[in-house]
């Protein structure tokens, strides 16, 4: 018989940046704060809206 120990750490905040566009926020702006179709941006909206998803099934709240 197997057994697997596993520790998991979800950190609640996030702290990234894009170079080019310092003052984007995901949280106030969304996907149309995006300016010029930025990849860094854009990754930074995907970050924010999976934080999210992610939040609502490990607390349940669906």
């Amino acid at each position: 018989m197997f057994q697997f120990n596993y520790k998991l750490k979800v950190a609640e905040r996030v702290k990234a940046g894009c170079n080019r566009h310092p003052r984007y926020n995901p949280e106030r702006e969304g996907r149309g704060g995006i300016k010029s179709g930025c990849s860094t941006c854009f990754s930074l909206s995907l970050i924010y809206i999976r934080r999210g998803y992610l939040w609502t099934l490990l607390t349940g709240s669906f």
